[in-house]
Formats: C-alpha cells, structure tokens, sequence
C-alpha cells in the first residue's frame, strides 16, 4: 500500500497512521510518500509503524537528495542491484558507486539550520520531547513543532484573506475548525482570471518574484500530472477549460 502523507495539490494531512494500520491488517506493507508533508509537520516513523517512508531534502532547502527510512528487516530482505565491492548490508548495498557528496553536504546545511531554529524558536516544546529526545534530534523535534504552530497561524490568516476575494473558491479543507489537517498548500478557482493574470498581476507594481503554477488535467510539457487525477475527479476537463493555482506559505513568510 502507497499513501500520500500530505496532497502537494490541495494541502490535505491524510490519516497515515490508519492506512498503515489497515494495510497490516490485511497483511500488506506501507509505503509513505512524506514529500510534501516533512517540510511543514514533525513526523515519528516508530508511532506511524510504516514500513517505509521517503521524502527529499529540496522540499526544506536542502538539495535534490532523495531520502529513504525503512525496517532495517525488511531492507535487508530485499535484493539490491548493486556493484561486488557494495557492502551486502542495508543501507550500503542500496548505496553503490560515487555518493552525491555536494548534495549530502547541503542537506547537512538544511538539518543544521533546522536544530538552529529548534534551539531558537522551539525551546518552549522541549517538556514534550526531552524524556524520548535528546541533542541535535531533540532540537529537531522542536523546530517542526515550532513551525506547525506558526504555520497553522498562517492557515488561519490565508483562509480568511482568501474568503474576502469574491469568486475566489478553495479546493480543499476550509474549516477553521479542521485546519490542523492541512498544510499551507492552498488550491484555488478564481472566476474570471487566468493563472498567469493572478499570479503575476501585480508583480509590477509590487516588484515581487513568483512563479507562475498551473495545475491542468492533460499530459504538456506544462502540466503538473501528477496532480492531473485529482483534478479530473474535481470535475476539471481538457486544458483550458479550468485551471487551478496553487500558493504555499511556510515559516519564513510573513502576513
């Protein structure tokens, strides 16, 4: 079984830690697909019990490095590809050749500016984690409880902004009551505006950067398809017909 832990399209916290519960009742490995969901909420692999979970570092200012957790039983169960001189042991026999130093460097940069933002910001969350957590992992601990708290202001503020915007509709949860089960990944239709005039209208006058993000339901070279499902099941037809845009806050902005 393969579940999304947070949808990149319209901002959704899936119920992973049930998923995997059910797919182990009916015998079947889990597999977690955390890239959306690890820049925005702190996550326990040992509480979820997945049996895999991958995510990469490009999601939280580190490099494009794909990362992997795994059961070490079941990694050392699985025949690897891999060159005579690799080890025969996970995670070596997953690790063949030249590693991408630069970009293990980065993500190092990444961890780090994390623990310094959990020493900084999150020192209020230590009772909640110091009795199970301890150095850089506890300073972890509390930057992701840190910048859920921020971030979830952030939810709170774009809801409310967004509500103001008549002909503006939000796909996605949009109770304020439920908004702890979304990340600050917002999807909307805004009636008669294209993408591009709502992305880059006031970048003028504002002298902003943004990117342009279109979300269509057909197979181009500008089409996002691996949101195209969704959106299809959303009722969004052939390119040009509907289009959605996509905004995401994070820690480091400001409202």
């Amino acid at each position: 079984m393969a579940v999304g832990y947070a949808s990149n399209a319209v901002g959704t916290i899936n119920d992973v830690s049930r998923v995997v519960q059910l797919a182990h009742r009916a015998g079947a490995l889990c597999f977690v697909d955390a890239v959306q969901h690890a820049p925005h909420r702190p996550i326990d692999v040992q509480a979820l019990d997945c049996d895999f979970l991958a995510c990469s570092a490009y999601k939280f200012f580190g490099p494009h490095l794909g990362i992997l957790y795994g059961k070490y039983e079941l990694l050392d169960s699985l025949m690897a590809y891999k060159v005579r001189p690799a080890g025969n042991l996970p995670p070596d026999k997953f690790e063949t050749g030249t590693q991408s130093f630069e970009a293990i460097a980065g993500t190092l940069g990444a961890i780090e500016y994390f623990a310094w933002l959990g020493n900084t910001f999150g020192s209020e969350y230590t009772t909640n984690y110091q009795a199970s957590f301890s150095g850089r992992a506890l300073a972890l601990k509390q930057a992701m409880v840190a910048i859920e708290a921020y971030e979830l202001e952030l939810n709170h503020s774009l809801l409310e902004g967004f509500g103001s915007i008549p002909g503006l509709r939000i796909r996605g949860i949009t109770s304020p009551r439920r908004l702890q089960q979304r990340v600050p990944t917002f999807s909307f239709t805004l009636h008669g505006w294209t993408p591009k005039t709502a992305v880059f209208g006031n970048t003028q006058r504002t002298k902003s950067t943004v990117r342009e993000h279109e979300m269509d339901t057909e197979s181009t070279p500008r089409t996002n398809h691996i949101k195209r499902e969704l959106l299809r099941s959303r009722g969004y037809g052939a390119i040009g017909t509907r289009r959605e845009r996509r905004p995401g806050a994070g820690w480091v902005g400001t409202l």
